[in-house]
């Protein structure tokens, strides 16, 4: 089992949405186009990125390990540990505020998801696959690729939920605002949001790496706004309705990968029952929920954060500005943009499922039909080739 088989990545965000097959191009410019990215100089870092994280990994925790009481422990630390503890709270927890330090700790996600992704896709999602459903080369690289997915995106709304049902802004979206700057997070919920940070940045490198599709500059945008969002708002202490947005926008991919997932493993039935509850969960909450936060916040953000306002000639360790404000406003619309674009692509495939037909993914089917039909090809061509001999 070959690394580039099962890294072979296709991106799984919800924008990666379900859609009717289109017609098959020719397969000797699928044929070309393959071999060059094979050939490529970014296919050669997608094929050596699972033993470099690897390698990275190790030597890292040993240097951490060995070498403690010395500079490098020091900087490895900064690495594998949350820095600038501000003091305990109630129950004698830690709280955190942020630092630049945390880049560090990102940097470190970052090469982690980046082995992890490659550790399951190739010894435990595969290797399910084929001795499970006995699905062929093709369909088991999908199917690892969608279970990576769904299986970060559930750990990560199930996360989410924990740190908003346990918060104080549960029920009471006044504050989610209210007492801003919020600067002292417990463990758990600076890791989360650091997490998310270094989720989506090493989803951004996985894009670039793997051979490009049809909407990889659509992808490749929703994943500059996400990222561009997560690190703003953690910069500038909107921490907690980021948490509320990232739930919203995990859960939707819960049930987009999950029906994937299904289509692969030959459950057609569920797929589809899968596929409504993603579309219900995409309308109710990326448009519905999402939009009602998104109105809820520029209606009442600056009337609830009532102190630390920046003042043109005053210096303040921590203040907000509404440039800041208002640039993260810009980036939540343009999302929504792209979220109502992608809806349209969902209504296609409602349709197909209504009609029963049932429900494609344009992205993962379309190569694979582009892949079987040269397959097939390729076969005939045997075929000839040895009734002649015959």
């Amino acid at each position: 089992m070959t690394e580039r088989t099962l890294l072979k990545q296709t991106d799984t965000d919800t924008t990666d949405t379900l859609k009717p097959s289109t017609p098959k191009p020719n397969p000797s410019s699928k044929s070309s186009d393959g071999t060059r990215y094979e050939n490529s100089f970014v296919a050669f870092i997608e094929r050596n990125s699972f033993p470099f994280s690897r390698t990275v990994l190790f030597l890292l925790y040993s240097l951490h390990i060995f070498s403690k009481n010395s500079t490098v422990h020091t900087w490895t630390s900064k690495l594998v540990t949350l820095s600038n503890q501000t003091g305990i709270d109630a129950n004698g927890y830690p709280v955190y505020d942020i630092c630049n330090d945390d880049a560090f700790v990102v940097l470190h996600g970052v090469l982690l998801f980046m082995f992890i992704r490659s550790f399951l896709m190739i010894y435990v999602f595969a290797p399910f696959a084929s001795y499970t459903f006995r699905m062929d080369k093709r369909a088991k690289v999908r199917f690892a690729e969608q279970s990576w997915s769904c299986f970060y995106a559930s750990f990560s709304t199930i996360y989410g939920m924990y740190l908003y049902y346990n918060s104080e802004y549960w029920g009471h979206l006044e504050n989610l605002f209210a007492g801003w700057p919020h600067d002292k997070m417990s463990t758990s919920f600076k890791a989360y949001y650091l997490m998310q940070i270094a989720f989506w940045l090493s989803q951004i490198i996985v894009l670039n790496i793997e051979e490009k599709r049809k909407d990889h500059y659509q992808m490749f945008g929703h994943h500059i706004i996400t990222s561009l969002l997560c690190i703003g708002s953690y910069q500038n202490y909107y921490m907690r309705i980021g948490n509320l947005i990232l739930i919203l926008m995990d859960f939707c991919d819960v049930c987009l990968t999950g029906a994937k997932v299904l289509k692969y493993a030959g459950f057609s039935t569920l797929c589809d029952i899968m596929f409504v509850c993603f579309l219900l969960s995409w309308v109710i909450l990326r448009h519905g929920v999402y939009n009602y936060l998104f109105y809820y916040a520029m209606a009442n953000a600056e009337s609830l954060m009532t102190l630390h306002r920046c003042v043109p000639g005053v210096v303040e360790e921590k203040c907000w500005s509404r440039f800041v404000l208002y640039t993260c406003f810009v980036l939540l619309a343009i999302l929504q943009l792209l979220c109502i674009a992608w809806l349209y692509s969902i209504s296609k495939v409602a349709y197909r499922v209504v009609s029963g037909t049932g429900a494609e993914d344009v992205r993962s089917d379309s190569d694979d039909s582009d892949d079987e039909l040269e397959d097939e090809q390729q076969s005939n061509e045997q075929q000839l080739a040895e009734n002649k001999k015959n």
